[in-house]
């Protein structure tokens, strides 16, 4: 399944993968290898799909690094599918996607 497209492979297992990318990409940063996503505060980015959650923040101002997600496609700020995990001022932000705000027992 590991190769499966990504809008196939299951919630669950997308969530994991942004998890994963986002710990290596942490270690390689300038916060160093024994970085890591549960020793740092977080803030989750919240609202309604389609509310821009994702320009507002790639132009705060506070210059977050996309740790896992993706944010463009070619120019173009696309939806964010299942997260958008960013490091910014020693912080780590997550953005939720739709599908994963629906998940209501998970909040």
């Amino acid at each position: 399944m590991p190769n499966a497209p990504l809008k196939t492979r299951p919630l669950r297992r997308r969530k994991s993968d942004c998890s994963r990318d986002a710990e290596l990409r942490l270690a390689a940063s300038s916060l160093g290898k024994q970085a890591r996503l549960s020793e740092l505060p977080v803030f989750f980015l919240m609202g309604e799909m389609g509310s821009a959650k994702t320009s507002v923040f790639v132009h705060s101002g506070v210059e977050p690094d996309l740790l896992a997600g993706q944010v463009y496609q070619e120019s173009a700020i696309v939806p964010t599918r299942p997260l958008n995990i960013w490091l910014a001022q020693r912080c780590v932000f997550v953005e939720a996607g739709g599908p994963v705000q629906a998940e209501q027992g998970r909040w």
